[in-house]
């Protein structure tokens, strides 16, 4: 069977149980489309790439918590758009600081 062949949801299953490669293979599947994701959320290439790699991180870190019966990338969508928010507010803080008197 080729990677084309192999679900998401089987390779959600396979991360959840320790398979390494099989959450790499989600990475590979979906990272362009998560850089374009955060890329429209926060207009900058940089910050879009680092933002997209976190997003990865944590839902590595998070896999248990993926229900394997719903689609993968709109749940990894949830964590992106979080991370492009937060990264836009914590942009705009430090060039508007609140006046301090």
């Amino acid at each position: 069977m080729n990677s084309s062949e192999v679900t998401d949801r089987t390779l959600v299953l396979r991360a959840q149980s320790g398979e390494r490669a099989a959450f790499g293979e989600l990475v590979t599947r979906y990272m362009q489309r998560s850089y374009y994701t955060a890329l429209g959320l926060v207009g900058n290439h940089d910050d879009a790439l680092d933002l997209s790699q976190e997003a990865f991180a944590r839902a590595f870190r998070a896999r248990a918590t993926i229900d394997a019966e719903r689609p993968f990338f709109p749940w990894l969508y949830q964590i992106i758009r979080r991370l492009c928010f937060n990264h836009t507010r914590d942009q705009r803080s430090r060039r508007h600081p609140l006046c301090q008197h």
